[in-house]
């Protein structure tokens, strides 16, 4: 299956954050995240394994008790279960790839 960007909305989640669906079928799905400076992911953790690649900006990235400051090339393994979430210090996007899909992402 092709997913063109052109055709592809994104979901703004708050006012400085935006998800967009990108490819996703079988049991891998990828999503790009987008956040303004300040933009947050809260705290939170999913049954899913999680791939995130940083395509821009930077972040402090929680894993854990742990955090780390990322940026572009960098990123992070997030086993399932595990609490995560980030802090955007500059315009920030990163594709965020699931396995298995978020079934909560395409409703």
């Amino acid at each position: 299956m092709f997913f063109f960007n052109k055709d592809l909305k994104a979901l703004r989640l708050d006012e400085k954050s935006e998800r967009t669906i990108k490819a996703h079928g079988g049991t891998l799905m990828a999503s790009e995240m987008h956040f303004a400076p300040g933009g947050v992911g809260v705290l939170h953790s999913h049954p899913h394994e999680q791939i995130v690649y940083v395509l821009e900006g930077e972040a402090d990235f929680t894993l854990g008790d742990e955090t780390r400051r990322i940026t572009q090339g960098d990123s992070v393994y997030v086993a399932p279960h595990v609490v995560h979430g980030v802090v955007a210090l500059t315009e920030f996007r990163a594709l965020d790839v699931f396995c298995p899909q978020r079934e909560d992402f395409l409703r």
